[in-house]
């Protein structure tokens, strides 16, 4: 190849790589824009405008994107006032970057009707380990968990 060819190949490959790397923080939107009362939409909005990012956060190693079969759980503490979190979720697109998780998690019985979406935000209890992927390094893809 010429190295003008060379040249454009190289700078297309760095526009879609950081395209890629604002796109998967995009994903973690609708659900919010769809679902979310005015308080959550306000959250989001700082997503929206790049200044915070955002992760979808479904897949697990259990349950792969079957997301009627997710085993991560949500209960109300004493209070009923915060949920507690526990579970894990893999392939998540973003997640070592992300300010917040828009994390499905199950909050009932099974099957999809027992299934809840959660805004949680970085922080203790949400532990994020980056997925070594060749050709994917800035998705910044994350195992997660939450304790």
């Amino acid at each position: 190849l010429s190295p003008v060819c060379l040249g454009s190949l190289r700078r297309a490959a760095s526009i879609n790589a950081e395209y890629m790397g604002v796109w998967v923080h995009t994903i973690a939107v609708p659900p919010i824009l769809a679902f979310g009362n005015a308080m959550h939409k306000k959250l989001y909005a700082k997503v929206v405008t790049a200044e915070k990012l955002a992760a979808l956060a479904i897949s697990e190693p259990r349950a792969g994107s079957d997301v009627r079969n997710i085993f991560t759980s949500a209960k109300l503490d004493k209070a009923k006032e915060n949920y507690i979190v526990n579970g894990e979720k893999y392939w998540i697109s973003g997640g070592m970057k992300a300010d917040w998780f828009t994390v499905a998690v199950r909050t009932g019985g099974p099957g999809i009707k027992g299934i809840s979406m959660l805004i949680i935000p970085r922080g203790p209890g949400v532990i994020t380990t980056r997925l070594p992927l060749q050709g994917h390094a800035n998705s910044a893809t994350a195992y997660v968990r939450s304790r």
